[in-house]
This record gives C-alpha cells, sequence and structure tokens, in this order.
C-alpha cells in the first residue's frame, strides 16, 4: 500500500514538473517574442533617429553654404573694413565649440539605442541648427556693423569684442575656415548615419579636433589683440623681404633673373619683372641707385622685426599698453606698407621723380614708428625705476638703429641726385597717377 501510495505521489509530482516546465517555454516563447519585437523596436528607432540626424545635418550644411556664398570672403577690397562698430559677441565662440563637443558625443553610435524621442521627434534635433546659426552669426558679425545705440557702452567691453582693423583680413580667412570644418564635419556624420553600420566615433575625432584648434586660436587671438598686431608687423617684414628679392632680381643680368630662386618664396608667386630696365642696359649711376636701395630696405626690415618679437624673450622694443595708441601705431604701420610699396616700384622703374615723392613718405612712416617707441620707453623708465638698464638698452638700440637708417638714407638720397642728369629712355615719368597705384598682385607678377 505504501508502495502504490508512493508511486502516486511521484507520478503527481511528475505531472507537476511537466506542466511547470511548459509554462517556462510558454513563458520563455512569450519573453522571445518580447525581445524579438523590442529589439525590432529599437532597430526602427535607431534607423529614425539616424535618418533625423541626417536631415538635420544637412539642413545646417545647406545653411552654412548659403551663407558663405552670400559673404564677399574673396573680395580684398571688402575684406580691410573694420572699425568701432564691428562687434562680436563674446558668448560665440565658446558657445559653438561646447555645442561641437556635445554633437560628437551625442552622435556616438551606442547611443542611438539609448535615446527615447517623444511624439515630435523632430523638435529634439534642433540643437543641430543651433550649431549652424551660430556659425553664420560668427560670419555675419565679421562683416556687419551694428548700430552703436543697440548695444549699451557699460556692456560692450564685457558682452562684445570690438573688431579692430588689424584683425582683418585674417580675421575673415580664420572664420570662413571654420565655416568649412563645420561642413566637413557634419558630412563625415551624414555619412556614416547612412551606412549600415554607424562609423565608430573617432572617424570624425580628427576632424574635430582641428576644428576645436581653430576656433580656440581664434579665442586666444581676440583675447589678447597685441598677438594680432605683431602678425601685422611680422607679415609687413615678409613684404619687405619680397621688395628686398625683386631690387635684387632686377640688379642681376636679364639671363640670370630666370634662375633665381629664393629659398622660402611660396612657388606661387612668379617673380617676373618684364616692365623693369634690364640691367644690360642700365648706366651705372642707375644700378648704382638700386644697389645703395638695398640697405634701406634691410634697416626698415631689422625694425619692424624687432617690433613683430615677443616683449617677454627681447623686449628692445616694446608694445603700448593703450589700445587707441596701439590703433594708431597699426594705422601707421598699414600706411607704411603702402607707401614703402610704392617707393620701391618707383625706384625699380627708374622715375627719380617719383621716388622722391615716395621716399619721404617712407621715411616719415618709419620715424613715427621710432618716435612713438622711444617715448614709451621713456615713460616706462620714469613709471619703472627698476627696468631703467632694460629701457637704456632699448632705447641704445633704437639710436643705432637711427643712425644706420639715417646713414643708409643719405646715401641713397645722394645715389638718386646723381641718377637725375642720366637719361631714361624706357619711362615718361610725367605718367598719370592710376598707373602709379599699382596693386599689390601686379608687384608681385601675379597678373
Amino acid at each position: 500500500m505504501a508502495s502504490r501510495k508512493d508511486a502516486g505521489n511521484s507520478y503527481e509530482a511528475l505531472q507537476s514538473t511537466r506542466e511547470t516546465l511548459k509554462l517556462y517555454e510558454l513563458e520563455n516563447k512569450k519573453l522571445e517574442a518580447s525581445i524579438r519585437t523590442s529589439n525590432a523596436k529599437l532597430t526602427k528607432q535607431s534607423l529614425l533617429i539616424r535618418a533625423l540626424y541626417v536631415q538635420g545635418l544637412d539642413r545646417g550644411v545647406e545653411r552654412i553654404e548659403e551663407a558663405r556664398e552670400s559673404t564677399p570672403l574673396q573680395d580684398p577690397e571688402l575684406l580691410n573694413f573694420a572699425g568701432s562698430n564691428h562687434r562680436l559677441h563674446r558668448a560665440l565662440l565658446p558657445q559653438l565649440r561646447s555645442q561641437l563637443l556635445e554633437m560628437a558625443d551625442a552622435l556616438e553610435p551606442t547611443r542611438f539605442e539609448e535615446v527615447r524621442f517623444s511624439d515630435d521627434p523632430e523638435t529634439e534635433i534642433t540643437w543641430l541648427q543651433e550649431i549652424a546659426s551660430d556659425a553664420c552669426e560668427i560670419l555675419s558679425s565679421v562683416f556687419t556693423q551694428q548700430r552703436q545705440a543697440s548695444i549699451e557702452p557699460r556692456r560692450q567691453s564685457r558682452a562684445y569684442y570690438t573688431l579692430h582693423p588689424y584683425y582683418y583680413p585674417q580675421i575673415v580667412w580664420t572664420v570662413d575656415q571654420i565655416l568649412i570644418g563645420i561642413v566637413d564635419l557634419f558630412v563625415i556624420h551624414m555619412i556614416s548615419l547612412q551606412d549600415e553600420e554607424p562609423w565608430p566615433v573617432e572617424s570624425g575625432q580628427a576632424a574635430l579636433g582641428n576644428l576645436l584648434r581653430l576656433i580656440d586660436q581664434m579665442i586666444s587671438d581676440l583675447q589678447h589683440p597685441r598677438r594680432m598686431v605683431q602678425a601685422k608687423w611680422q607679415r609687413v617684414v615678409r613684404e619687405i623681404e619680397l621688395m628686398e628679392l625683386a631690387v635684387i632680381k632686377c640688379s642681376k643680368p636679364k639671363e640670370l633673373r630666370e634662375n633665381i630662386n629664393p629659398e622660402g618664396i611660396d612657388g606661387r608667386i612668379d617673380l617676373q619683372w618684364i616692365e623693369w630696365v634690364p640691367r644690360e642696359e642700365m648706366d651705372q649711376s642707375q644700378a648704382d641707385v638700386l644697389e645703395s636701395f638695398l640697405p634701406v630696405l634691410k634697416i626698415c626690415r631689422i625694425l619692424l622685426n624687432k617690433l613683430s618679437r615677443p616683449t617677454s624673450s627681447e623686449p628692445l622694443v616694446l608694445l603700448e599698453d593703450d589700445m587707441d595708441i596701439l590703433n594708431g601705431t597699426y594705422a601707421q604701420t598699414e600706411q607704411m606698407e603702402q607707401t614703402l610699396r610704392m617707393f620701391t616700384i618707383a625706384v625699380l622703374k627708374l622715375r627719380p621723380r617719383e621716388a622722391r615723392k615716395r621716399m619721404a613718405d617712407s621715411f616719415a612712416n618709419f620715424g613715427y614708428l621710432l618716435q612713438k617707441n622711444q617715448s614709451y620707453l621713456r615713460a616706462c623708465e620714469c613709471d619703472n625705476p627698476d627696468d631703467s638698464a632694460l629701457v637704456q638698452k632699448a632705447l641704445a638700440w633704437c639710436q643705432r638703429w637711427t643712425v644706420q637708417y639715417q646713414t643708409a638714407a643719405s646715401n641713397f638720397k645722394k645715389k638718386l641726385a646723381s641718377c637725375y642728369d642720366a637719361e631714361f629712355p624706357y619711362y615718361d615719368d610725367s605718367g598719370d597717377e592710376t598707373e602709379r597705384v599699382i596693386s599689390r598682385r601686379r608687384f608681385f607678377g601675379m597678373d
């Protein structure tokens, strides 16, 4: 009896176990079906999210490209305007930088399975348009004047960067490079999102890194405007180097001009001086004028090279603390570059009357820079007696520069005066003013 009872209990237990297993199997099937449904939903959602991002990125690309096309980025006549009414909001660049980093995180492939959009998902990717909007606003700020009344005077210095003339045209090119970088980054993400398997996040890191460096450099330049003035002096130094090379080339026989390949010259710059008198057809007094002109250019280049150096490394030439004075010095440098170029052209074309006129203007410009620097040095000596030795060293350098410049200028004047009696069969010195106003492109033989 006991064995039958035990057998009955075992049978019931077995049946119960079988029923439980069937329930487990049924639950597993339901769970598997639910997982498949969930995976399908996740896949569908991921595809939807990726499609929406592609759409948003494409709109951003279109907006930025339209802004670039409607802006005169390549017109040199429009790249030099700037003044007190050109301002850039200080928050724009840091905000753009932050948005780009957030975008890189949001477009990381695994995020698509985590994000849950609302019933109106398009409204949740509008932040992509904010990137394009901020980029276009930065571009507009570089070109568009703001009404003085639209900005409270007390907030101007705190909320805005004033875009002084010395920022142009470099700031235009920098902003354009930032916009191009954003477009490139958008395109990289668009291509990745449209692939069956999104690219790893590292695929856009190089482009993002380059873009962030451009933004950081622009922020640094705006926060330290003296660097821009120093950069301007460095560019003028390079201009004078090219002027020196032009004089050297013009002083050589015609057959040797084609073989000159100065080290460091950009290969796109074509130095061909076909309009100038060949060395073989110059008389000795004309050749002496060119030879005596080289020391003048060299000494001018040395002064500006000192100006362009960081004051911490070799403070022989100090920068003004007052931005108004610094702006005036920059404007004088701009004028000096133009007059020196015209002076050089007049010398190369052997136009004595014009050379005499340009010479006076050029010498006055360099004298102004030297005088301003000496005045500032003396003021520093009075304010900081501890720096007296350093200031005296700088003043002594200025004095040596002045003596050397005066000597070179005096020698050139003598050579030019002796050349007045020579004949000039190639050029009529009474030419009209329009011919004298030669563009930089023509000066460097790029037309």
